[in-house]
């Protein structure tokens, strides 16, 4: 007779350091967790898969920001008091109206107009539009550090050449350069592939809310991957990883991640001789 029995564990991990996590990297992407018992499958176990059951992720990583390298806004003006300025933005997870409404208080501040240069979008063409307000003043995106690819310009500059002018961005604008999460670690060396490659993916978040939002995932159906090399070899020591869809470590902004890791496997109970044959 032989039977086959199903076994599951479930592990929660935090990247907190209140709760146990260790050797957090200073953006929040990366921690390490050892555990005081460790991850054992049975040596007789068949069909180990591993998953993800539910996940906290903060939607706050930033798209501008110095390490991006694209939060610099150079323009001349001949308005009062005239002259070339630079505006550098803090870090931070802009919408095109939020970076308008913080270039407008920028230019404030210099003791110009509020609507010297104003961002607007053409969702037709998810392109973006600044609109100058003098005649031969412009916008410089030839600087280090520029907001052009944000905005979708080219490296190029752009004056004005009449009041109030509208300038269109040749390209699609680029705010949302995440569009998921992925979650990874140690504990497999294979996991979830990404194209022909293996990094040892656990999990695949979308991005589903907006920015500033906590993403509660809980898919309806788990994503299993192949566990099996975890068969009679116990894991301790592990390490996570938070990363876009492109591989690019998630600056966290100090907010915590944490998931609920899945294991489960079988085990055949039999009085026959191995192996059992159809």
């Amino acid at each position: 007779m032989s039977v086959i029995i199903k076994r599951q564990a479930s592990y929660f991990f935090s990247s907190d350091e209140k709760n146990g996590a260790s050797n957090v990297q200073d953006n929040g992407s990366t921690f390490s967790v050892i555990l005081n018992n460790p991850i054992q499958i049975p040596a007789g176990a068949v069909n180990c898969e591993i998953g993800v059951a539910d996940a906290q992720i903060w939607y706050v990583n930033p798209n501008i920001s110095a390490d991006l390298k694209n939060n610099k806004f150079k323009f001349t003006t001949t308005v009062a008091p005239a002259g070339t300025y630079t505006i550098t933005f803090n870090d931070g997870l802009y919408s095109l109206q939020e970076l308008n409404a913080t270039l407008s208080n920028a230019l404030v501040n210099l003791g110009l107009p509020a609507n010297l240069f104003l961002l607007s979008g053409d969702d037709a063409t998810q392109s973006t539009i600044i609109t100058i307000l003098t005649s031969g003043d412009s916008v410089d995106f030839t600087v280090a550090n520029s907001l052009k690819d944000v905005l979708g310009f080219n490296n190029a500059v752009y004056p004005a050449p009449s009041a109030n002018f509208n300038q269109y961005s040749p390209n699609p604008a680029a705010f949302n350069d995440d569009n998921s999460y992925l979650i990874a670690s140690n504990i497999v060396s294979t996991g979830i592939p990404l194209n022909n490659k293996s990094f040892g993916i656990l999990v695949n978040v979308p991005i589903n809310d907006a920015p500033g939002k906590q993403i509660l995932y809980e898919p309806k159906h788990i994503t299993w991957s192949d566990a099996n090399q975890l068969i009679g070899n116990g894991r301790q020591s592990l390490d996570f990883f938070l990363t876009n869809q492109s591989q690019a470590k998630v600056n966290t902004l100090g907010e915590k991640w944490q998931f609920t890791l899945v294991l489960r496997w079988q085990m055949l109970l039999t009085d026959k001789q191995l192996p059992l044959k159809p």
